[in-house]
């Protein structure tokens, strides 16, 4: 079954890249903002991000943060 919404991460170089998408319908449902996601993920990684209501990416340095940018996302996914 496809997810209504997902959220990727990467390290380049020491860096973290991420990207949050949303489906136009589940925005709607839910009011959900893939830019507001990618902006309360993004100072996890010492970064910053934004973006459209239905996609957004974002990027920072601080590779640490990774596992608890995961976690959140979970946790935002969990609840739709």
């Amino acid at each position: 079954t496809p997810k209504p919404s997902s959220a990727a991460s990467d390290v380049y170089k020491r860096q973290v890249f991420m990207s949050c998408f949303i489906s136009k319908n589940i925005i709607t449902k839910k009011e959900l903002d893939a830019s507001k996601i990618i902006k309360e993920l993004s100072p996890l990684i010492s970064g910053s991000g934004g973006g459209q209501s239905f996609y957004a990416t974002g990027g920072g340095t601080n590779t640490d943060g990774i596992d608890s940018v995961i976690s959140e996302a979970e946790k935002i996914i969990s609840q739709i």
